[in-house]
């Protein structure tokens, strides 16, 4: 008699693979309403508002360049620090590496004045 046949590979997804890992899947928001087949417009210029920005059209935003300008270095060198950490999501063994870029992430926060970052 010939053996039975072996048993079909199990496909796992991606979430069960992170459980299996020990990762805790999250959870989608309350406040989140159901996921829209279409993403929002974006909002217009005169729409969009970060603050007080809109209000800067009218200034003179030399200073603002000259301070971004003189901390060029500094700026470059947290994107090295940041981009030097491969937590890439889709790659299955980077993923301890996604942890140390969110506890890289909240370190820059609380040096920023973040009270509370999790």
């Amino acid at each position: 008699p010939t053996p039975p046949p072996p048993p079909p590979p199990t496909t796992t997804t991606m979430r069960e693979q992170a459980i299996k890992e020990g990762f805790t899947p999250l959870r989608k928001a309350a406040t989140m309403g159901a996921a829209s087949s279409a993403p929002p417009a974006p909002p217009s210029i005169a729409e969009l508002r970060i603050g007080d920005m809109a209000d800067l059209r009218g200034q003179d935003l030399a200073p603002l360049y000259k301070f971004a300008e003189d901390r060029e270095e500094i700026y470059i060198q947290r994107l090295r620090e940041a981009v030097a950490i491969k937590g890439v999501s889709a790659w299955v063994d980077h993923r301890p590496k996604i942890v140390e870029m969110l506890e890289w992430a909240k370190a820059w926060a609380e040096k920023l004045g973040a009270v509370e970052a999790r």
